[in-house]
């Protein structure tokens, strides 16, 4: 795509050596880069996007409306109404979002309410008139390009319904690229967990210069013995692929000392109707811990967990499901036996009374602490209090790095995925609880954020497939929705242009072509 920085040059199409054009060529991320994202180390990614000889049906005729989900030929209709279905939703939710804030009309902001009902506080996205001019026009550019996606995606979704099929044989990636996206998007940043394992066994008592010493603090909590004798004995509930253990493979690498064992895990996805061995998580965790394929109980709730009554468990893990409580979702709330996807929550009360885990970890989205989940919040932090466990959430670190003043401390109770290696804005809360025995007069301290050093090019494969690519309507519809100055008045036109070595060159130095 071209980009006229300062306006078109005019309407002839002459050039103009006062408003340089910039060349872009934009594409989506692939399953491999999500996994990067997600701190997923390079090994395990190749285990997930194994591929396998076999004989499988293929669309014939539609590779490039397949290529608008993101899949392959060897696809299954079942995917396809699946992906199709997914597009649909996301332009529902964006054409509310922006007829929602044309609707709300300007407000003022010596007089808008600055929090919502969660007490959250609002983003308006604009502070003038000439600012909120601007936002309307780009609501309405998007509300456009919203009929022209979904027409897009219709079309192809029809071609592939009706498209022939023909049997053919050869390599097959296991796990299909949407079930990829889904998998990565799920998942928990490996980095984090490991920052959070790396405090309760091999503390680094790590502080930061801005911090305060409390001349009163407790000793750290450390969990030790010989690892190489008794192993840490871990059970993971809704378990995706296991970050949580791919974060403990990456801790062993620091500490080759450290041995870990999956005594149980539980993953099941209550909306696919394929056989449980088949559905894409249990698939991927199968390729990433094969010697633990057995050992899946499957749907948590219907699980009794008194073979492992006496197993002296260690540590146990419940990233429960977070579409109830999300502020992209329906936000029905985590109430007990309200019904929703969020309140297998509770079903964790009966893992915990029966195995006695020393040491319990929660993940989960941030409107897990938002004022209209706080309540049922605090319900769930003292029936663990109950059954013996004092909770630990993260405390507000100082961060002398930032650049923005709002951001000079971290929000209490979260952890942000950029705080700790990753080139991703991805915040989350977490919890560790701590039996009251094992514990004693200690405390637990979460690990200190630092400066990232790392960026999304960082991660990006050199050689990418054409169909990760953006089309010429995608490609104008992303950029002017992430302009960098939103005051600027920039214009786009898709051109098929190939960037010649010496442009490249030029643009990677700060050019500008002609």
């Amino acid at each position: 795509a071209k980009i006229y920085p300062d306006g078109h040059p005019d309407l002839q199409g002459k050039k103009n050596p006062n408003h340089p054009v910039r060349y872009f060529d934009i594409r989506k991320l692939t399953p491999v880069e999500c996994y990067s994202l997600m701190g997923v180390p390079t090994p395990q990614i190749k285990r997930l996007m194994a591929t396998e000889q076999r004989a499988y049906t293929a669309f014939v005729g539609v590779d490039k409306e397949l290529e608008v989900f993101r899949l392959e030929p060897s696809a299954t209709m079942k995917e396809v109404t699946d992906a199709y279905e997914d597009a649909m939703r996301d332009y529902q939710t964006q054409r509310e979002q922006a007829q929602q804030f044309i609707d709300a009309g300007y407000q003022d902001p010596k007089t808008r309410p600055a929090t919502d009902d969660d007490g959250e506080e609002i983003d308006y996205g604009y502070e003038t008139k000439e600012e909120y001019d601007i936002y309307v026009r780009k609501c309405q550019d998007e509300l456009e390009a919203n009929e022209l996606y979904q027409r897009n995606h219709q079309q192809a979704y029809d071609a592939i319904r009706n498209a022939k099929t023909e049997q053919r044989y050869g390599d097959v990636q296991i796990i299909s690229n949407s079930s990829h996206y889904k998998l990565a998007g799920n998942s928990i940043v490996c980095d984090v967990l490991m920052y959070i394992y790396e405090e309760f066994l091999y503390p680094t008592g790590r502080r930061l210069p801005q911090e305060q010493t409390d001349l009163f603090a407790l000793p750290q909590f450390r969990l030790q013995r010989d690892w190489q004798k008794d192993p840490l004995r871990v059970v993971t509930l809704c378990s995706g692929y296991d970050s949580q253990c791919i974060a403990f493979d990456m801790l062993k690498e620091r500490y080759p000392e450290f041995s870990y064992e999956l005594k149980a895990w539980a993953e099941f996805d209550p909306e696919s109707k394929r056989p449980l061995n088949e559905q894409p998580a249990v698939v991927a965790h199968n390729l990433l811990f094969p010697q633990w394929a057995d050992r899946n109980r499957g749907d948590m709730t219907k699980c009794s967990w008194d073979d492992l009554k006496d197993a002296e468990i260690d540590f146990l893990t419940y990233s429960t499901p977070c579409q109830s409580i999300s502020q992209a979702g329906k936000r029905e709330g985590i109430k007990k036996d309200s019904g929703t996807r969020s309140a297998v929550l509770w079903f964790t009360e009966h893992a915990v009374e029966v195995m006695r885990p020393k040491i319990l970890l929660q993940e989960n989205v941030r409107a897990l602490i938002n004022q209209v989940n706080m309540a049922d919040f605090r319900e769930w932090c003292q029936l663990l209090e109950k059954h013996g466990y004092v909770n630990f959430l993260a405390p507000s670190f100082p961060i002398s790095w930032a650049k923005e003043k709002r951001e000079k401390k971290t929000v209490p109770g979260i952890l942000n995925a950029k705080h700790y290696g990753v080139a991703q804005n991805r915040e989350r809360v977490y919890m560790v609880s701590i039996r009251r025995d094992v514990l004693g007069d200690t405390q637990y301290e979460f690990p200190r954020p630092f400066e990232l050093k790392t960026c999304i090019a960082d991660i990006l494969e050199e050689n990418v497939s054409e169909k990760f690519f953006l089309k010429p309507d995608s490609v104008i519809k992303f950029l002017s929705k992430n302009e960098a100055d939103q005051q600027a008045q920039i214009f786009y036109e898709v051109t098929d242009h190939k960037l010649s070595d010496e442009e490249i060159q030029l643009v990677r130095n700060g050019g500008h072509i002609a």
